[in-house]
């Protein structure tokens, strides 16, 4: 996370003091570029006039604290134009997240691709939302539908995510 972010999760503020949508297993690329592009979607219209910040989030990896640095949705577009494009943004090291949040903090989204992953063969990755209940409900609805997507307490998925 950023300082900001970690200081709101520790203190359970938002987006962490509501409900975070997840998958429950990572999916195949294509099928998370999909699922992608529709959070993107609805989250577009909850950060109209508002700062968009990116981040590598390494919470699940060490905990390690980041810069943030601005965005813009158009280049969100960009990343999720075609598979090629979304694994190429991909971060470096295990378990560390692409992480996008609005300066008034109302969502943190992030994805993750697996990289050579046994487990997993082929290219898969996974995401989350986090924010208030409606707009986590927004995003589920608005969303194409996917197997495994899960709703569950933002504050305490982070919390037993944690790394550090």
């Amino acid at each position: 996370m950023d300082a900001l972010l970690d200081d709101r999760w520790k203190a359970g503020l938002s987006p962490f003091d509501g409900d975070c949508l997840r998958l429950m297993e990572p999916i195949e690329l294509s099928k998370l570029r999909t699922l992608l592009v529709g959070i993107v979607n609805v989250l577009r219209n909850y950060s109209r006039g508002k700062t968009l910040l990116q981040f590598e989030d390494w919470h699940e990896h060490d905990g390690f604290i980041t810069q943030p640095s601005d965005i813009d949705w158009m280049t969100i577009e960009k990343i999720l134009k075609d598979d090629e494009s979304l694994y190429a943004a991909r971060c470096d090291d295990d378990y560390v997240h692409s992480a996008f949040y609005p300066n008034d903090f109302s969502f943190l989204f992030r994805f993750y691709i697996l990289d050579d992953d046994p487990g997993y063969p082929g290219i898969y990755g996974d995401c989350d939302v986090s924010g208030s209940s409606s707009l986590i409900e927004d995003v589920k609805f608005g969303a194409p539908s996917m197997p495994g997507l899960s709703i569950t307490n933002a504050k305490e998925y982070f919390d037993k995510a944690y790394a550090g």
